[in-house]
């Protein structure tokens, strides 16, 4: 048997061949190169975790939403006719609605705003994307703002809704991820606006 053994060395290893199955030895260097990786792999700076904002509703969070209380939201009769005016906002109505939207809403109030849009809204209703689109255009520079806000607040919540661990089972949030980002798609690169700025 010794005779008919074959011996190929390789930088780092040896490869010994013989009538039976082959075996691979590893030699000295072999080792040192995986002491060496090692050593660098745990040189590299820790990874940073990544802090997302609040949660998207009750597929990610069941408990009441947080998120509209750390804003500074209106007096309790411009927030009633507010969501009464998003709620009968349609294509129709929407230059007539943005109006009513200026005269009463102080652009302080454009985080609340925002956040409820995003969560209330636009990620639910996806059929309706165009018409907030439009409201916002209507809007012109006074609602610059509440784009903003509304950008700030879709990027907080596709975070959440991505480290999210039923994002892989539960199709209500990947529906509310999807829609999510058509709108994002649609408010920034249809409109020749870079995603991230």
């Amino acid at each position: 048997a010794a005779g008919n053994q074959k011996t190929l060395q390789n930088p780092g290893f040896v490869t010994s061949q013989s009538s039976g199955p082959s075996t691979i030895v590893l030699t000295p260097s072999v080792l040192s190169l995986n002491l060496k990786q090692q050593q660098q792999f745990q040189q590299q700076p820790p990874l940073r975790e990544a802090v997302f904002g609040p949660g998207l509703g009750r597929a990610v969070n069941r408990q009441e939403d947080s998120a509209e209380s750390s804003y500074e939201t209106p007096p309790d009769a411009i927030l009633d006719r507010i969501q009464f005016i998003i709620n009968n906002l349609c294509a129709s109505n929407v230059e007539l609605k943005s109006q009513e939207i200026k005269d009463m809403l102080a652009p302080k109030y454009f985080c609340w705003l925002g956040q409820f849009l995003v969560v209330k809204r636009i990620s639910t209703q996806p059929n309706l994307h165009s018409v907030y689109l439009n409201f916002l255009d209507q809007l012109g520079d006074f609602g610059k703002g509440l784009v903003e806000a509304i950008l700030s607040s879709v990027y907080l919540n596709v975070g959440k809704l991505l480290r999210s661990p039923k994002i892989t089972t539960s199709t209500s949030e990947r529906s509310l991820l999807k829609n999510l980002g058509s709108w994002l798609g649609q408010i920034t690169l249809a409109r020749n606006r870079p995603i991230l700025q």
